[in-house]
């Protein structure tokens, strides 16, 4: 594992300051300023909490999604395409759903989900939509 050149070691402590956390760090990425979590959550805090280490990611995954839903609401509603008869519904469930599934990787590429082709290379994208 590789760090970036700025790291800080977080916890939800006790389930009650994950979200916070995560915010801090999106309004730093705003800036200019790319932090990277630590997750350091004791056993201790899991043991008195009842959670496991996966329910912290799983909490900071959530987060990221509601905040990308939130941002995207905008996307919602009744999308026509020339060609289909009845237009798509989207919802903001869909979007997360859609989220949920991509968000990660695609912020794992960098936002590119393609490398630099010559001009004559053809690319197809896929897109998930109607599911």
């Amino acid at each position: 594992m590789v760090l970036g050149k700025y790291s800080m070691g977080i916890g939800d402590r006790f389930c009650r300051q994950g979200k916070a956390q995560l915010r801090a760090l999106d309004i730093a990425a705003r800036d200019g300023i790319e932090i990277e979590p630590v997750w350091n959550k004791s056993h201790r805090e899991h043991t008195i909490v009842g959670t496991r280490p996966e329910s912290v990611r799983a909490e900071a995954d959530a987060a990221e999604i509601e905040a990308f839903v939130k941002a995207h609401r905008s996307l919602a509603g009744s999308l026509s395409i020339s060609g289909i008869s009845e237009p798509i519904e989207i919802t903001e469930a869909r979007i997360a759903q859609i989220a949920r599934k991509y968000l990660l990787a695609v912020r794992e590429a960098g936002g590119k989900p393609f490398p630099a082709r010559a001009p004559s290379s053809k690319i197809c994208e896929i897109c998930e939509i109607c599911g």
